[in-house]
């Protein structure tokens, strides 16, 4: 029995944390998450200009909107926010309430 309450106590910090990052996350701009996406992908200002057609100066100034409007102290943090959104994600969001692979039960992507 207490082996089974630890464990749904980490889904429940889990779930907290995704939901932290996910608000964090969800005042960005389209285009910010389109280049917060190519950060995560590691690109860099260059390559993500190139991509975008933008100017690398337009890629500094959408980064450092990214990292205000989500409260992240640094590129780091930022990045940790988009992978914990990204990963629960990937697991299909909580099992308790959509089903263990239940189809339609993933997190919509930030």
């Amino acid at each position: 029995m207490e082996a089974a309450l630890d464990e749904w106590r980490e889904r429940e910090r889990a779930a907290a944390r995704h939901r932290e990052a996910a608000a964090r996350l969800a005042a960005l701009t389209p285009r910010e998450r389109d280049i917060l996406e190519a950060v995560a992908a590691g690109l860099g200002n260059k390559a993500i200009a190139r991509r975008f057609d933008l100017s690398p100066r337009t890629v500094e100034v959408h980064r450092a909107s990214m990292m205000r409007r989500a409260g992240a102290a640094s590129v780091a943090e930022l990045l940790r926010l988009h992978f914990t959104v990204e990963q629960e994600g990937a697991r299909g969001g909580n099992p308790v309430h959509f089903g263990a692979g239940a189809a339609g039960g993933a997190a919509p992507r930030l």
